[in-house]
């Protein structure tokens, strides 16, 4: 069934005054064959919006209302200012983190 909560965790690497308008693009894709040419439209109204994020830290996407059960989610966000913010990898020392609880 779907969670009572469920935070999407990024580490921030590089703040700044937006942390994005975040997306659940409908399209699917493989993270191997997805590129800036082909990603998924990100249309409709953001189901968050994320305000300053600082450096060093860690941000709290709430994708509750998007989680509804076992599956793959895709999120995807935009940054309405020219000032980007860059969120660490899975490759990283801090990798994304989704965590929920039921």
């Amino acid at each position: 069934g779907a969670p009572v909560s469920a935070k999407l965790r990024l580490f921030v690497t590089d703040g700044g005054t937006s942390g994005g308008n975040w997306f659940a693009p409908t399209a699917s894709w493989t993270e191997t064959l997805i590129n800036w040419n082909n990603a998924p439209a990100l249309t409709g109204s953001p189901f968050s919006t994320v305000g300053a994020v600082p450096m060093n830290q860690w941000v709290e996407i709430d994708v509750t209302a998007k989680v509804t059960g076992n599956g793959t989610y895709t999120f995807a966000a935009t940054n309405p200012t020219t000032d980007m913010v860059t969120f660490a990898s899975r490759e990283s020392a801090n990798p994304p983190q989704l965590v929920m609880s039921h």
